[in-house]
């Protein structure tokens, strides 16, 4: 009792709904959802987006982050004098990894200077 092909030809298929929400870009998790091989997670009503709470707010916050910022960079430049070479060095290269920064190569130096270098370390 399948319809047959030519019964099949007169129809047309659904046609495939967008969402759309005017004045909003899909967010990150409607887009995981979408992406998602769970068909329930698919057809999920989307959520909305998060309000206040996380993120940056207008007033207060302002003047904590101004005057955490300040805190924050007398305690660095406290503590970065105080740092040997190679930690300081460690320091930076952290600092640029976590903005998204790519690190610069070390200069490549010839094997029987890297050998007097230990000498030296250890001597000392």
């Amino acid at each position: 009792t399948a319809p047959s092909i030519s019964e099949l030809q007169g129809t047309q298929r659904p046609v495939a709904r967008k969402l759309e929400i005017p004045g909003a870009r899909p967010s990150a998790a409607d887009k995981r959802r979408f992406m998602s091989d769970n068909v329930s997670k698919i057809r999920a009503k989307p959520t909305p987006p998060p309000t206040a709470g996380r993120g940056r707010g207008k007033g207060d916050a302002e003047e904590d982050s101004a005057e955490f910022k300040k805190t924050l960079k007398e305690v660095l430049n406290f503590v970065t004098p105080q740092m040997g070479k190679i930690q300081r060095r460690q320091f930076e290269q952290n600092r640029v990894r976590a903005l998204g920064g790519t690190l610069e190569s070390r200069p490549h130096e010839p094997y029987s200077h890297v050998q007097s270098m230990r000498k030296q370390m250890e001597a000392a």
